[in-house]
């Protein structure tokens, strides 16, 4: 996931042109699953313009129905290790992501 800035309205303006997965929507459910492009934020009520791979009509969904899909050269932060633990709160640039391997 893209860094938080300390400024939430920042924290959103960041996230436009990531890739993230819908998930969650109980009124079209055929949508959970679908990879699409964040475009732009709407201040006006808090969603998120995003369009569907492939597709051109774009859709407006709420931050909680999105999952912001991590990419190589995404910064992230490390957080919960155990093993070294020193390296908890510190910036990394992502390498490679292993979904299957939780990492």
């Amino acid at each position: 996931m893209p860094t938080m800035a300390a400024n939430p309205r920042e924290d959103a303006l960041n996230l436009v042109g990531h890739r993230a997965a819908i998930r969650g929507l109980t009124g079209h459910p055929e949508l959970n699953g679908q990879e699409c492009t964040i475009t732009g934020l709407r201040p006006d009520d808090s969603r998120y313009d995003v369009v569907l791979n492939g597709k051109a009509d774009g859709l407006r969904v709420r931050a909680a129905n999105l999952e912001v899909l991590l990419c190589a050269g995404d910064t992230v932060a490390i957080q919960g290790l155990v093993s070294r633990a020193d390296l908890n709160g510190r910036e990394a640039k992502l390498l490679k992501h292993l979904p299957e391997r939780g990492r």
